[in-house]
């Protein structure tokens, strides 16, 4: 589908020496964007004369979510939950720090910001989601299972570093929960009939 919102997207990204990536590097690992949404006109916020305002681009949400839940019964089960390779970064945002993003951005100036958590390995990740069910290790998806998978799956595989430095700098906003440990999960609850 036709995004217009994909325009207006830039992304703090970091590179695995911690610089920022320059817009050049951004615009090799960015996809295509449709035609239709370059030439789409902007659109006015209701209530204000600004021809743009805020978009928060939030992590991977984990904790209360049925996404979270889906990926501990795949863990619970012993099935591949992880895209990509270990040593590659993954971006998160825990559920309970969604409300405080979405009002901070409230007095934030207009632009597009990253909200989320440190970033995370996804070793570490997928070793999150095993221990949070009892299990012994994780698993990736092999190569065969990402080709079935087909080309959708292929922006889940980036390794991105992703700062939200910008917006807390711009609002105060801080994670509550800013590095990812596997108490994360703790918040899925995750009933034990899931499991079969």
């Amino acid at each position: 589908t036709d995004d217009p919102m994909r325009t207006r997207r830039k992304v703090s990204i970091h590179a695995p020496t911690g610089r920022a990536a320059s817009n050049q590097e951004l615009a090799a690992i960015t996809t295509a964007m449709p035609s239709s949404a370059r030439a789409m006109p902007s659109r006015r916020w209701p209530g204000s004369s600004s021809r743009s305002g805020v978009v928060l681009r939030f992590g991977a949400t984990v904790g209360d979510s049925d996404l979270t839940r889906f990926w501990l019964k795949a863990a619970a089960n012993k099935r591949p939950v992880g895209v990509g390779r270990p040593d590659q970064w993954s971006h998160l945002v825990h559920t309970d720090d969604l409300g405080s993003a979405v009002l901070a951005a409230m007095h934030a100036p207009k632009g597009a910001y990253n909200v989320g958590a440190e970033p995370v390995l996804r070793g570490e990740l997928v070793d999150g989601y095993a221990k949070a069910v009892g299990a012994d290790a994780g698993t990736f998806m092999g190569p065969v299972l990402r080709r079935l998978a087909g080309p959708r799956i292929e922006p889940l595989t980036r390794s991105l570093r992703v700062s939200s430095d910008h917006f807390s700098a711009q609002t105060g906003w801080r994670p509550t929960r800013p590095t990812f440990d596997p108490a994360w999960f703790d918040a899925a609850e995750l009933p034990a009939a899931a499991t079969r």
